[in-house]
Formats: structure tokens, sequence, C-alpha cells
């Protein structure tokens, strides 16, 4: 996973104006003035490669639909399931809401010496990162704790042991070279994951420096070997992990170009409670505060425990921006069993699978009450996790039109919304480049895509048109049984055709 700083959409779509189409504009009924044409691009590449595609466009100040290919037929969602958990978590807290993590403490305290244990516990915070621990490392020294004869205890109760559930992060608890498919917590930093920083050697054929990202505790070791390649050389590095006897061991490979900067690779931690007392430990002892004792992960509230200090996250806005810009799997289902939690009656620890169920009645509510034609089918969408990694959550075209419908009509939410989307022309994602401008610089969209059991390729946003209106669309192209893979940048070629072409007319669908 790559972390890169991107601009904010509001220099594209102005939240003023957002805001002033929102209050001004009512929902006129749809007008019907026969069938609305297909998209052209995706039904030249159904008959093509005999994919399955359902798509739908409609213009939000008529609601008039203008255009349509199986806009009821429920496919793979991949990462679309995110925009129903973004907006989930957006309708419930509000962009502003901030998680907290605490630190705890039971013992005695006598002059800066805690003669017990200090407690990290997680508050279910999708976003927090070691910046975050350092603060609360600095202000219990501030508070003043020099020293700990206790132990370092991970608090993860909110959530207690989340299953592992897809398949991706089942077998990421023994090894992973990704970073899609980090386990879960809800005491977990950095997205559960490690980082390791690459900076090449002075010359072609030097090796490479491979460090872990600071702090660096002691039990994590870095092997193998980079190599630098020269100036037109390009970047293969590759990061793995496996785990042994609990200790995680970080493997490199691959070469470097010689003269660019130290870059970071991120790869998915076996254990992030764990991980988040180790970085801990380590940011403590930077600050001057000794922790005798050894690190251990609790799944079960400690009730006689007393607050220390506390930090919170950044906004929940922030939160879903990066969420959704960076398609961020651990950022999405932490958010999902943070929703669960908070809508359970019981206390009980959340699911996955209950959270697919709450982000289903979700779906269904905005299904039954959408204004947009056509309807969506009756029969509830299936989620299970708030994610998409599992390919088992199915939404079709006109789901994901009612969701943007919906958020585009909630002024207090849709800014927010809007923020996490990419705009093509300054997205980080290459395979959205290389279109023409329409689809550049007037669309504002999610991508998801996977590619096991069949290739997946789903676009959905809103675009504006010619004529400064704003339109919404839905695209979903999945392989089948009987031809189940295709290369995603054909999808996407006929996706770009298909919505600049809708982005250049103007007025379409207000008559």
């Amino acid at each position: 996973m790559r972390i890169i700083c991107h601009r904010p959409l509001f220099s594209l779509f102005s939240v003023g104006r957002c805001l002033g189409v929102l209050l001004g504009a009512a929902v006129a009924a749809p007008v019907h003035a026969g069938p609305p044409p297909s998209f052209a691009a995706l039904a030249a590449l159904k008959a093509e490669r005999g994919v399955t595609v359902s798509a739908l466009a409609v213009n939000l100040a008529s609601g008039r639909v203008v255009a349509s290919t199986a806009p009821g037929t429920r496919l793979t969602a991949a990462s679309l399931t995110k925009l129903y958990t973004a907006a989930a978590a957006l309708q419930h807290w509000g962009p502003g809401y901030r998680f907290v993590t605490r630190l705890d403490y039971r013992g005695q305290w006598r002059r800066g010496r805690l003669h017990g244990d200090l407690i990290l516990v997680g508050g279910g915070d999708p976003g927090l990162v070691k910046d975050q621990l350092w603060e609360l490392a600095s202000r219990a020294r501030q508070a003043g704790l020099r020293s700990v004869s206790g132990d370092l205890v991970v608090d993860e109760s909110l959530f207690g042991p989340v299953s592992c559930q897809a398949r991706d992060r089942c077998t990421a608890r023994d090894g992973s070279a990704h970073a899609y498919n980090a386990p879960l917590s809800a005491a977990g930093v950095d997205f559960g994951t490690w980082c390791v920083s690459v900076a090449p050697g002075p010359g072609p054929g030097t090796r490479a420096r491979a460090t872990v990202c600071p702090p660096t505790p002691p039990s994590v070791v870095v092997s193998g070997t980079v190599k630098t390649a020269s100036a037109r050389g390009r970047d293969t590095v590759r990061l793995a992990r496996t785990t042994e006897h609990g200790a995680a061991r970080l493997h490199v490979s691959g070469t470097i170009p010689v003269g660019v900067p130290a870059r970071r690779y991120y790869v998915a931690a076996s254990r992030p409670a764990r991980q988040s007392g180790e970085l801990l430990r380590a940011l403590l002892t930077q600050v001057g505060v000794r922790v005798a004792g050894r690190i251990r992960v609790v799944s079960s509230a400690l009730h006689d425990s007393r607050p220390l200090v506390q930090i919170k996250g950044r906004t929940l806005g922030h939160e879903i921006a990066m969420m959704l810009h960076y398609s961020n799997n651990y950022m999405a289902d932490t958010l999902a069993l943070d929703l669960a939690r908070a809508q359970a009656a019981d206390g009980e620890p959340p699911t996955l699978e209950g959270a697919g169920r709450l982000l289903a009645r979700f779906a269904a509510r905005i299904d039954r009450d959408s204004p947009i034609r056509p309807r969506p089918p009756r029969t509830v969408p299936t989620f299970q996790s708030g994610s998409g990694l599992t390919p088992a959550n199915r939404l079709c075209a006109s789901d994901i039109v009612a969701l943007l419908s919906h958020v585009y009509h909630s002024p207090a939410i849709f800014p927010a919304y809007l923020a996490g989307l990419s705009v093509p022309d300054s997205a980080p994602l290459q395979m959205l480049h290389g279109a023409d401008a329409a689809w550049m610089q007037r669309v504002a969209v999610k991508t998801g895509s996977m590619n096991e059991p069949v290739s997946v390729l789903n676009v959905a946003g809103y675009y504006r048109t010619a004529d400064g209106g704003w339109g919404v669309f839905a695209v979903l192209v999945n392989g089948t049984a009987r031809h189940p893979h295709f290369p995603w940048w054909m999808a996407m070629q006929a996706v770009q055709k298909d919505v600049a072409r809708l982005s250049e007319e103007k007025g379409v669908g207000d008559k």
C-alpha cells in the first residue's frame, strides 16, 4: 500500500456550488420518454468478452434515466461496498466525529513510578497511526510517568477477537506479501501494516539500505537484499512478512533505481494489537518511560483501570476521504465494526457478518425510499463485509445510484463524501488516467476491482454535464463462469468512453 498525499477535490468540485444546488433543488418526478439508451462501449465489451454488465446513469435534477444496461442485475461489488460504509458512518456520526484512544493504568502511582500495568485501550479508530501513539506516549511522560513495573497491556475488547472471515485475511496470519489483507483489531495502528523504508546505495550494483520505519521494535527483523539499479532501472522492490513463534520477520528483494529518495513499502501485520503494543513500547522508551514487564493483549475489558491520558483521532470526514481515496480495506472493515458496535443493543462484540447485516438494512432502506427509476430489485443487497474484500458482497447499478443520489441530497454529509472520491486528473490510480478531458476533469469516482474467482471492474460516482448539471452513474463489470477473466484496462476504457459521452451533453434528462 503506497500512501500518497492528494489534493482536495474541492478545487474542481466547489463546495459552495454543491451546497447551493443541494439546498435549492428538489427531486423532480421522473420523466419517461421511451426506453433509455444503452451504454454503447460497454455493450461492445459484453459482446466481445462475454462479461456481465449492470450499468445505470441518472440526471440528478430530474431523476430521469439517461442510460441503462441491466441495472437490476446484482454482481460482485468489490470495493464499491465502501461507498455504503462511508455513507452509513457519516450519517450515524457526522463528518466532525473523532474516535478516542486512551492510556489507562491500574496499580499504585508513586513519584512517577507506576507499580502496576499501563493499558492501551483501543477505541476502534480506523485511522490510528504511529504519530498518534507518539502523542499518547509524550502525554504520559508530561503527566509525570517515568517507569512501569508491570506489563504494557493492549485492550482490544471493543471488538474482541475478530475472525479473519475472508480467505486473504486468514492466510495473512501466517504470512503476506500485500497490505490489503491486514487482520483487524480495535487497537490496530497504521492500518494493520508494517512499513519498511528502502534507500538506494551509492551506485548501480550496490546494496540498498532497508530498515523498518521508525520506531523500530527490537523484535522485528528485516532480511533479504535489495540491489541498486541504474537511474533508468525499474523499482521492483518486493516486501513480504512471515510470522514464526509469534515474531514478525520482514523479507525484502528486488531493485531500486540509484538517486531516488528513500521509498516506503507496506505489508500486512499478523497480529495488529500486538504490533500496536510493540510500537508503543518503543515510543515510550524514546520519551523516557521504561516498561519493565511484557506486552500482553486482552480481549475482555479491564474494569479496575483508571484513565491516564487520551487522544482524539482525525475527523471522520478526513478518515472517510482517506478510506475511499485509497480504497483501504482495513479502514472500511474497522468502520463497519464500529457501526455494528455502536448500534448493538446488547453490547456484544461486533462481527463482520453482523456489520454486513447492518449495511444490508441500510441499503434496503435507501432502495425502498429512492425516487430513482428504474427502482432496485425487491430483494435485499448482500454484504458480508464493509470493504468488499469478500466476493459474496452483491450490488446492482440501481442500488448504487440510489445510494449516491441519497447522499447528494444530504447536505450535511455530501461534501465530506465527495472529498473521498477521485477526480481522475489528480488521482494516484493510473488506471483512471489516459482518457479525454471530459473524463479526466468532470467526474469524481470510486473504483472496485478483484480477480478471483472472476475478474471484476466496477466504477461509480458523480459527473458534471456540459451546462453545469449533476449526474450519477454506476457500472459493474464481472466475468462469468464461462468467461471468468478479462483485462481491467479494457473495461475501464469502455466506462471512460460511455461516461465521458454523458458528461459532454447538455441538459440530459431535464426535458
